[in-house]
């Protein structure tokens, strides 16, 4: 039981985390563009994010293996911006 309710923390972790990169830098762009200020917090941000679903996700794919490749179902959300930038500056 132990083992389950590990997996589901780290689950909902991944998919919060993932979440969260999206939100919270789009939170900071639009404070950022009202107030005229630099946008560089919002792509650090994104980047912390970002690093922190990839240890979750790595951990989860040492601790269970199979079972933990689906945490790669916030990936979609993380690598929006990599995609978005491929599309746009092609």
């Amino acid at each position: 039981m132990n083992g389950l309710l590990g997996y589901k923390a780290l689950l909902v972790l991944s998919l919060c985390l993932a979440i969260a990169s999206i939100v919270v830098p789009l939170m900071i762009l639009s404070i950022a563009f009202r107030a005229g200020s630099d946008m560089v917090w919002a792509f650090l941000a994104e980047g912390v994010l970002g690093m922190a679903w990839l240890i979750v996700v790595a951990t989860g794919l040492v601790r269970y293996r199979a079972r933990g490749l689906w945490m790669l179902l916030g990936a979609p959300l993380i690598l929006w911006p990599a995609i978005a930038g491929s599309v746009l500056f092609k």
